[in-house]
């Protein structure tokens, strides 16, 4: 069967008459004949067409074919007049036709099993190591602050503490009883050797009263009193920062392979279109439509206290119509390009948002620092360190001039922000 789409459809002029004729070996017996004359895809019969006295099939129009407008011929005859090709030969015409489709679905797989093997190594870094004698300070955080801040906990009063703490020992500030009260004051440690959250913290809290004042609590100052609102306003401003960028940065590292083959794959789809311009308009509105579904999406699954109901039905209200109008571009994308290229398109896009969703959740704690966590919380848990086991960490060996009395001080901080202080307790003294 031959297949010849004469004009083609794409003249921004109009064709007054188009003539065809398709000479075939001699001794062809024509099985079948059919000419279509107006739009593609149309099945248009605005033309004449037959066989003349030596056997050569004709096709003329009879109207004028208009900007859009082709004329195509269609003629089987049977087989053994002309040599089929070889099914490599068939095999590499479809290689060569398909070539940007073929690409943008292997594109798909290779999408779909890197982002799966990302995310089971992400599921194995929490997998419970054995216990040794003394349990770290979970790495991947300059402060308790900020690992509480990354778990989804509140910070309040006892992070606060927590945080003090933990710049008590590292020797910024002094923290002192006298008389049933707690002193707190400055020392003259450098603050390079802290995190940003402890170097903002303590800015906080001394520029107000001087770094030569000390604080007895509870019976504190107005001016005590307003410095420790600054530092907890502080704490909660630099975890957050801190958080936001080390999730950021954890999302970029994770995602930037995911979507450097998307963007292959959507090349292989533009360049596998007749209408490459065209494709590539599609493409670039489909995905920025996607974008700001997704967007509405993150803003719709905020916290309900984050997000009053008149707020939430006005995000459901404006999200509706991008949503319809992505589905509406992916509807003509596939009438325009072709239905695999649509279905291709769509799965790319739901497995990078669902890859997206799924590092935003616990997915964060488990790649940054998931099996030290989990390790930690191990430890501190079974009670019983494994005798003959000792392990150094950073935290044991602080550059800083430490507080410290024993080397398990350093996991305090982080216990408490944990809710594990009994466990921390419990386990140094089983310890000794």
């Amino acid at each position: 069967e031959l297949y010849w789409p004469v004009t083609g459809y794409e003249w921004a002029i109009p064709v007054d008459q188009a003539d065809a004729q398709v000479e075939l070996p001699l001794l062809v017996n024509i099985l079948a004949q059919k000419g279509y004359a107006g739009p593609e895809m149309s099945r248009g019969d605005a033309l004449a067409m037959g066989i003349d006295e030596q056997g050569i099939p004709w096709f003329r129009t009879t109207r004028r074919l208009y900007p859009g407008d082709g004329l195509a011929v269609a003629i089987r005859w049977p087989k053994g007049f002309v040599a089929e090709p070889w099914v490599v030969t068939k095999a590499w015409y479809t290689l060569r036709d398909n070539l940007g489709l073929i690409m943008a679905l292997l594109g798909v797989l290779l999408l779909a099993v890197g982002q799966c093997r990302s995310w089971s190594r992400l599921r194995s870094a929490a997998r419970l190591p054995r216990c040794s004698a003394k349990p770290p300070t979970p790495p991947g955080f300059a402060s308790p602050a900020g690992l509480r801040a990354a778990l989804g906990l509140p910070l309040d009063a006892k992070c606060l503490a927590a945080t003090m703490l933990s710049l008590a020992l590292s020797g910024v500030i002094r923290l002192s009883r006298d008389s049933g009260y707690l002193l707190i004051s400055r020392t003259e440690t450098s603050l390079k050797t802290l995190g940003r959250t402890g170097r903002t913290i303590c800015k906080a809290m001394f520029e107000t009263a001087g770094p030569d004042v000390a604080w007895e609590l509870p019976a504190v100052s107005r001016t005590g009193i307003r410095s420790l609102n600054l530092a907890f306003q502080a704490m909660r401003r630099a975890a957050g920062a801190e958080t936001l960028w080390k999730r950021s940065w954890f999302l970029f590292k994770r995602m930037f392979p995911s979507l450097a083959l998307s963007l292959i794959i959507l090349c292989g789809l533009a360049f596998s279109a007749e209408r490459f311009g065209l494709a590539v308009f599609l493409l670039s509105w489909l995905v920025a439509s996607h974008f700001l579904v997704l967007g509405f999406f993150l803003a719709l699954a905020r916290p309900k206290h984050s997000a009053p109901e008149r707020r939430t039905s006005l995000l459901i209200l404006t999200m509706l119509p991008f949503a319809a109008f992505e589905l509406l571009m992916l509807l003509f994308f596939s009438h325009t390009v072709s239905l695999a290229a649509a279905l291709i398109l769509a799965a790319t896009l739901l497995l990078n948002t669902a890859y997206f969703m799924v590092l935003r959740g616990n997915a964060f704690i488990k790649g940054v620092n998931g099996a030290q966590l989990a390790k930690f919380k191990a430890r501190l848990e079974a009670g019983t360190p494994e005798a003959g086991e000792t392990e150094t960490t950073d935290a044991d060996t602080p550059s800083s001039p430490s507080l410290s009395p024993f080397p398990g001080a350093p996991s305090l901080p982080y216990a408490l922000v944990l809710n594990m202080e009994e466990q921390w307790d419990r386990f140094f003294k089983l310890s000794g």
